[in-house]
Formats: C-alpha cells, sequence, structure tokens
C-alpha cells in the first residue's frame, strides 16, 4: 500500500522488514501471467480490440489483427521480459524529473520497480477480476485504464518517496509514465 514508503525504507538499509523487491516484482510478473492465461482473459482483450477494427479496410484490418497478436505476445507471454526491458527507461526518465533530488539510477529502478509493483497488485487483483463482472463493450477501455493506473502508482510512490505533495506526485508520475513510454 506504500511504495515509496518501502523503497524509501528500503534504501535507508531497512530491508529484514520486507520482501527484496526484483524477487516480489518476479513473482508478481508470474502471478499475473498464470492469471491472465488460466482465465484466458487475455484472449477476451485481444479479442475485442481486434473485432473492433473489423470495420475498416481489409489491409489495415489485417496489420491490426497481426499487431494485436504481435502485443498479445509481447504483453502476456513476455511481460516480465518486456517490463523488465522498460524499467531502465523508466528510471532515465525519473532522473530528468527528479534531478534536484539526485538519486542514483539504481535509486530510481528500486523507486520504478516499486511502482510497478503496486501497479501489478491492482491490476491482478481488482482489475482483471472487474472484468468478469463488467459488459464485454466495456473491455475496449482497459487500455485506458491500465495506463491510467500505472500513471497513479507511479505517482503514488513518487509522492511517498520524496514526500512531496499529493498533486505534484501525481503530476510527475504520469510525466514520468509520458516520458518513459516515449523513449
Amino acid at each position: 500500500l506504500q511504495p515509496g514508503a518501502v523503497a524509501y525504507a528500503y534504501l535507508e538499509g531497512k530491508r529484514k522488514r520486507y520482501f527484496n523487491p526484483i524477487q516480489f516484482f518476479i513473482l508478481l510478473t508470474t502471478v499475473t501471467v498464470f492469471i491472465l492465461t488460466v482465465t484466458h482473459l487475455d484472449d477476451k482483450i485481444y479479442a475485442i480490440s481486434t473485432s473492433a477494427s473489423s470495420g475498416i479496410e481489409s489491409k489495415a484490418a489485417a496489420f491490426s489483427k497481426k499487431y494485436m497478436e504481435f502485443m498479445k505476445l509481447l504483453t502476456v507471454k513476455y511481460q516480465a521480459i518486456f517490463n523488465l526491458l522498460t524499467l531502465p527507461l523508466f528510471a532515465i526518465a525519473m532522473g530528468w524529473l527528479l534531478k534536484q533530488r539526485k538519486l542514483n539510477f539504481a535509486e530510481r529502478y528500486l523507486i520504478c520497480m516499486m511502482a510497478y509493483n503496486q501497479y501489478y497488485i491492482l491490476l491482478t487483483f481488482i482489475i482483471y477480476p472487474l472484468m468478469f463482472f463488467i459488459p464485454q463493450e466495456w473491455v475496449l477501455a482497459y487500455s485506458s485504464i491500465t495506463i491510467v493506473i500505472q500513471c497513479l502508482c507511479f505517482g503514488i510512490t513518487i509522492q511517498q518517496f520524496t514526500k512531496c505533495s499529493c498533486l505534484e506526485g501525481i503530476a510527475l508520475g504520469i510525466a514520468n509514465c509520458i516520458v518513459g513510454l516515449l523513449l
């Protein structure tokens, strides 16, 4: 519930109280991929996304379908690898946004990993179960919802770590996600 505070305490040397962030990240990613695979939510999300493009020209629809299959493979089957590879980009973005804090790369990487851990907890244990109860048309909003949740998780983590105002933390989290995704 307090990823920024945990990251701060972890960097202060209070490590016995907490699960290793890297092991926790790998565990959460594994649980998320397992739940997506077993429940076939990944198929539901991507089937609706691909059917939404069926009204467009056939070449564009074929490209869209191939793109969605690639994204499904990347974001579900190889999710842990994909996220481990994108974490450095978010850490670089955080370095630009939190220049005055003079955090080294490893510290920023830990903060980003803690934000991702919070993101996976919310996604796996709240968003995915809710998807069984929402109308199928609403699944199209999945991407938007996950981006908003990711921005909020980064914002909350930054706010707790830097002890800045909530509004400033959320703004920094949104900026960090945008710059990280652009990288």
